[in-house]
């Protein structure tokens, strides 16, 4: 689990959390040994789900 810092009156997530979150390369081989990754942050979804759109 990785909490992505994200509060829910910032416009933009932690800028070492999103340099963190680039890092992560393919999760299948997590997945073919039955482990989930998971990020949470303190953020509403729609204020997450635009920063994911805007940071591709």
């Amino acid at each position: 689990m990785h909490h992505f810092m994200f509060g829910p009156d910032w416009d933009q997530g932690c800028s070492s959390c999103s340099s963190a979150t680039d890092g992560i390369g393919r999760l299948r081989q997590l997945h073919v040994r039955n482990t989930t990754l998971v990020a949470v942050s303190r953020a509403p979804y729609a204020k997450l789900a635009a920063y994911r759109e805007r940071m591709g």
